[in-house]
């Protein structure tokens, strides 16, 4: 014992003398223009006798990076040294200082500005502050200020403006991967804060759930991300990053309201008296609090919206399809009420270092309709197809504790939870409710601290993680499951690890696998994944990436378990359907150019190949004892492959005069590679490619757009604003033939087969805006779809007429 105690006296009296030969430095990284924290600068201290270039690659010297919110923190020995904050894009700084034993020195730094650079983050792609630049995949950012500009009220209305990305029926199809699926099982995950946020039962996203008020970027990864976020992400991520306070309180208050303009043919209009309206509004706040032992962030924000819809109602009665409709239904055509209301909360305990912790929420209440059919399309492009309207009454909350740690060394242990519900009422039997339990253990490794084999540990870092997602579903929509009450429960586990080097300050490698366990009832699969990138700066300002990745996704509980109908056809179940398997290689160049001082830009371009087994498709046919109308199916073998490219313009003419410029084209051949292989039957025989697609040319998949075509234009003038968007999308060549053979016999959606042929061109939609600013307003006039003009993304679905908005927006 007297042994024992000597030791643990010596332990303290050591830890003493150590404490009291070190020092340290630590503080903020912010810009110098916006006042935002920087992440990733690179922080070094050296002795000030060298040169600079020894001065920072001598292996004496103490170094780190700037976290998520530009926090550093350097302990060294006493003495006098400089110290050096670097990060492409902006100008470099330098200054002495004196370290003194056992003391803290406070040092916030503010940095200019630079060279060629795009001073943009994304997170989504290696669950780290990565260098847009220097990403090894195709990715897009959608900053506040273009939502804003763009009056944009739903995530789906956001995330449609990136080239390569479409919105069909809810569903985000990313270079054609996906197409018509009523909404059940998307290849592409959705998430908030890194947390997926898909439907537990459905696998779909709730586009007006997401809180677009609080949001600091939107982040959307093209191919797919599967080896660190799981199943549903096969295909790509589109992750929605909400905002924490900046230095200064702000507070944001939206309100707009806008109509829907007469058709371009007075004939389809389909509501009588005063044309529907849509209006809203929305607002955000955010502040730090701050008291001698505590700092917490707090933001709150919210919508309420009130849209009476652009579509009119069904007929009360269509004998032979509904003869029974219930006439007290309401039947008011398409419509929105609702809203949501979210907060974020992060604290820090300013004695207890690199600790952070919070709770963030989010709760939505909304009264809609939906409606899959058209009544036809000409004279009911805008109206319901008799039986296919379903109103609905929504609520759905999401509650997220986390917990995050970053060590001296600059080690990050995360911990993040989730527990996410929806309940779903209809005036037809489509009643469902689902629970979401789920929760994330990441640790990031860095290696900057480490003096031996420098050649390896120096600009690497390690990503290893484990995930579990229980959920647990129930409904009148899925009663083919496989439970005595027609419950549906899903288990998802897996482990991760990543790991990232970059080699002579030019080369980025990143390798990562992950083992995943899914169990939906009684299926269960373990499958392991695979991915690998690089990203090579060939000069300054050229950049080519390279990528290759594994994607997995195992079928949702709406796809295997689905029985309801609509519109007079079905929504049949399949617990035969496999997990779909696939992989993604891409191939790109980015190149940034800067012309003087006014003029900046960069152009993208990138081809693909995405392979699929297995591949999951949705089905029309006619099956003894269910009924006439769809299922899913494994297809068999497909492969898209494409190019994808985008250009950005910057030109800033005077201090008050500038344009700028974001566009891009999307080609993808969606091709099935097993054409006449029989994956099914229905009661008139095998179901086969070249038999149930309307158009076998090319082999082009069902529902998919090959040509689209984005672009938007800003002009500043002092406190004026124009904008203008033009969107280009190519034909939609291919749909069941199901539909062109009920349209041909007269039985049902008269006029689709000529439809498609009047867009056999593909279609052009423009929109416009013109907004003013005076002080803490700023008056905008925003028109959607100014030609007003008959188009569809998907057969069956017309879009909206044109929008006039007028939104008025208070800032302080």
């Amino acid at each position: 014992m007297k042994q024992l105690y000597l030791i643990l006296i010596s332990l303290l009296f050591s830890s003493q003398i150590f404490s009291q030969v070190n020092g340290s430095v630590q503080g903020k990284v912010f810009d110098a223009k916006t006042n935002e924290p920087l992440p990733v600068v690179s922080v070094y201290i050296a002795k000030p006798n060298l040169n600079e270039t020894d001065t920072f690659s001598d292996n004496s010297m103490k170094g780190t990076v700037s976290d998520f919110d530009g926090f550093y923190r350097v302990e060294i020995a006493p003495g006098t040294y400089v110290i050096r904050f670097s990060s492409v894009g902006y100008t470099s700084i330098e200054m002495p200082i004196n370290i003194q034993s056992d003391s803290i020195i406070f040092l916030d730094i503010k940095m200019e500005e630079n060279i060629l650079q795009l001073n943009e983050y994304v997170y989504s792609e290696n669950k780290n502050a990565t260098k847009l630049e220097e990403s090894t995949v195709s990715t897009t950012l959608i900053k506040p200020s273009l939502i804003q500009n763009r009056n944009a009220t739903s995530g789906a209305a956001a995330v449609d403006m990136v080239p390569g990305v479409n919105i069909v029926d809810s569903e985000p199809q990313i270079r054609g991967a996906s197409g018509f699926t009523a909404g059940l099982g998307s290849k592409v995950l959705i998430m908030i804060d890194d947390i997926p946020m898909l439907r537990g039962d459905a696998g779909r996203p709730e586009w007006n759930f997401l809180p677009l008020e609080n949001m600091d970027q939107i982040e959307v990864i093209k191919g797919s991300g599967s080896v660190l976020y799981g199943s549903g992400a096969s295909n790509g991520v589109i992750n929605i990053r909400t905002a924490y306070p900046k230095a200064k309180p702000e507070t944001m208050i939206t309100f707009f309201a806008g109509i829907y303009n007469d058709p371009a043919e007075n004939y389809q209009r389909p509501w009588k008296g005063f044309n529907p309206i849509k209006a809203g509004l929305s607002y955000y706040h955010s502040r730090i609090i701050k008291s001698k032992k505590l700092e917490v962030d707090f933001v709150v924000g919210g919508q309420f919206i009130w849209d009476q819809g652009y579509k009119g109602g069904e007929p009360l009665y269509n004998p032979g399809v509904i003869p029974d409709f219930d006439q007290s239904r309401l039947n008011q055509g398409e419509y929105n009420q609702g809203g949501r209301v979210n907060f974020n909360t992060r604290f820090r305990i300013k004695n207890v270092q690199g600790l952070t912790f919070g709770l963030n929420g989010n709760f939505y209440y909304s009264h809609n309709s939906q409606s899959y059919f058209w009544e036809n399309a000409d004279t009911g492009i805008y109206k319901m197809s008799p039986g296919s309207l379903t109103n609905f009454k929504v609520f759905m909350y999401y509650l997220d504790p986390y917990i995050t740690y970053f060590s001296k060394k600059n080690d990050r242990l995360t911990l993040k939870t989730r527990i996410f519900q929806s309940y779903s009422d209809a005036d037809v039997p489509q009643d469902t409710r689902c629970t979401i339990a789920y929760a994330e253990l990441q640790y990031n490794k860095s290696f900057a601290h480490i003096k031996k084999w420098k050649w390896l540990t120096k600009d690497l870092s390690f990503i290893v993680g484990t995930t579990f997602n229980y959920t647990y579903a129930e409904g009148e929509v899925f009663t083919k499951a496989p439970t005595p009450d027609s419950t549906s429960t899903s288990i998802n586990a897996a482990a991760y690890v990543q790991a990232e080097k970059k080699f002579f300050s030019r080369l980025t490698f990143v390798v990562g696998g992950r083992f995943e366990y899914f169990k939906v009832n009684n299926k269960e699969v373990f499958k392991p994944i695979f991915r690998t990138g690089l990203n090579f700066r060939i000069t300054d300002g050229t950049y080519l990436r390279g990528s290759f990745g594994q994607g997995y996704r195992f079928p949702t509980i709406g796809e295997r378990y689905i029985n309801t109908a609509s519109g007079g056809y079905g929504f049949f179940s399949n617990d035969s359907l496999l997990p779909e398997s696939s992989w993604n290689g891409e191939l790109g160049l980015k190149q940034l150019f800067k012309i003087g001082k006014k003029f900046f830009g960069y152009a993208d371009v990138a081809g693909f190949l995405q392979y699929y087994e297995n591949f999951v498709e949705f089905n029309a046919g006619t099956w003894t004892g269910e009924g006439t109308g769809f299922k899913f199916f494994n297809t068999g073998r497909s492969r898209i492959w494409g190019i994808d490219a985008m250009l950005f313009l910057q030109y800033r003419i005077t201090k008050d005069i500038s344009i700028d410029l974001l566009g891009g084209y999307t080609y993808s051949m969606p091709q099935t590679l097993q054409p006449h292989k029989i994956y099914g039957y229905d009661d008139n025989g095998p179901l086969i490619y070249s038999q149930t697609a309307s158009d076998t040319t090319d082999n082009i998949l069902k529902y998919r757009i090959r040509h689209t075509v984005k672009v938007d234009l800003n002009v500043d003038i002092k406190n004026f604003y124009f904008g203008f968007t033009t969107r280009f999308y190519g034909p939609m060549e291919n749909i069941d033939k199901f539909f062109i053979n009920l349209d041909n016999a007269g039985v049902a959606f008269d006029g689709i087969n000529q439809f498609m042929q009047e867009q056999n061109k593909g279609t052009v939609v423009f929109d416009a805006r013109i907004s003013y600013k005076v002080k803490n307003f700023k008056f905008a006039f925003i028109i959607d779809n100014l030609l007003s003009t008959v188009y569809s993304v998907r057969p069956l679905g017309a879009a909206a007429p044109r929008l006039t908005t007028l939104q008025v927006t208070y800032k302080l």
